[in-house]
């Protein structure tokens, strides 16, 4: 299976609306907001510990229209030069697959779009060619993405499984 140049991925879970730049569900993009401006610093801390070399995220097409067209992660990104790319199954390609966005959690049908979204990813990644590379994603994938991409032969380190506001790095 291909790897990715300089073969490694470093995955940060967090929660979405930090991902997106909000500091509270349900509330507007601001990038000020206290934790999101810590999301901004740890996630900068591990691009250069890291030596990342380009950056992507667990981030639909349609969810960047409906969020104003950009997320912290992608801002980063730009503010340091770094590669981008972001992928997520739109809602006509999870329709068109069968799958059910809202399937209850831990329900085989929970089960076949988290494979199916987290395929995509790793096709991205792959696509992409990069690295090493930070992949930001919902917590909930952290250790899941990880083992896929070891089983398509790219090495994955989870930096972190959910980041949250008050995170303290591990030391290696």
């Amino acid at each position: 299976m291909a790897r990715l140049a300089q073969g490694t991925v470093v995955i940060v879970g967090t929660w979405h609306h930090f991902q997106e730049g909000r500091a509270l569900v349900g509330r507007p993009q601001d990038f000020n907001a206290v934790p999101v401006r810590e999301l901004d610093a740890f996630l900068r801390s591990v691009i250069r510990t890291r030596a990342i070399a380009a950056v992507a995220e667990e981030m639909g097409d349609d969810r960047l229209e409906e969020i104003g067209g950009t997320t912290l992660v992608r801002r980063i990104a730009c503010s340091l030069s770094l590669p981008y790319r972001n992928r997520d199954l739109s809602a006509g390609e999870r329709a068109q697959a069968g799958l059910d966005t809202y399937a209850p959690e831990g329900s085989a049908a929970e089960l076949r779009l988290c494979e199916a979204r987290e395929a995509a990813w790793r096709d991205c990644l792959i696509d992409f060619g990069r690295g090493p590379t930070l992949f930001v994603c919902g917590g909930k994938h952290s250790y899941r993405f990880a083992e896929l991409l070891s089983r398509a032969g790219i090495h994955a380190r989870v930096e972190v499984e959910r980041w949250e506001p008050g995170h303290r790095p591990e030391s290696d």
